[in-house]
């Protein structure tokens, strides 16, 4: 009698440490708090490209898509990574305010910030369970289609490789840019040839919103 009851405290003490230790792990892996600042960096940009850009084209086109492309940034970190502020030298305060009356919003800032910045993660974690759940689900693949007006290179740009690196990219089936008839559209061919050697996403380029017919 004496050794049975031994060899059930043996079992009852063993299987109490062994639910112990289930229970710190499940909670461990459901607890956002226990994701890494990098771990959610990976999250939310975890398809940017490593390489520069590589183009195919013609020496007159790849000219001017780095005449375009040289003030902006493509790094991984700089001013605005993960929401950082911006810091614009006092000395060039003219030449902000000139930018300003472009777009109406502070385009030096935005030309500063990178292409491919990244911002936390701010879904609750209810969303990001849910996410996790669709994850292997085979969903029907959408449209992004964005309509712009005489809109900042570099704020379109970088909400194209926002949607490209955030986005299952098997569920992306076209990204259709609508030129709202944008009176400064000269560079727009070569936004959409960079962007398509870039990404490898199919984009499509309306040159005003009344080519595109909806019914």
């Amino acid at each position: 009698m004496r050794v049975r009851q031994d060899v059930c405290r043996a079992v009852l003490l063993t299987s109490l440490v062994w639910m112990l230790i289930d229970v710190v792990i499940l909670f461990y892996y459901i607890d956002p708090s226990a994701t890494s600042v990098k771990s959610i960096q990976k999250l939310r940009a975890e398809r940017r490209s490593e390489d520069e850009a590589k183009y195919t084209a013609d020496a007159e086109t790849r000219t001017r898509l780095e005449l375009l492309l040289k003030d902006l940034s493509f790094a991984k970190d700089g001013p605005g990574e993960m929401g950082s502020p911006v810091h614009i030298d006092p000395s060039k305060e003219e030449e902000r305010k000139k930018k300003f009356k472009l777009n109406q919003f502070n385009l030096m800032a935005s030309d500063m910030i990178s292409i491919n910045r990244s911002l936390p993660d701010y879904r609750s974690s209810k969303c990001r369970e849910s996410a996790k759940r669709y994850k292997d689900v085979q969903l029907p693949s959408v449209s992004v289609i964005i309509v712009f007006h005489n809109e900042a290179w570099s704020t379109l740009l970088r909400t194209l490789h926002s949607v490209v690196n955030r986005s299952p990219l098997d569920l992306i089936k076209e990204i259709i840019l609508i030129d709202d008839l944008s009176d400064r559209s000269s560079s727009l061919f070569f936004f959409q040839f960079h962007f398509l050697h870039a990404s490898r996403a199919f984009v499509l380029l309306f040159s005003s919103s009344f080519l595109c017919a909806v019914d």
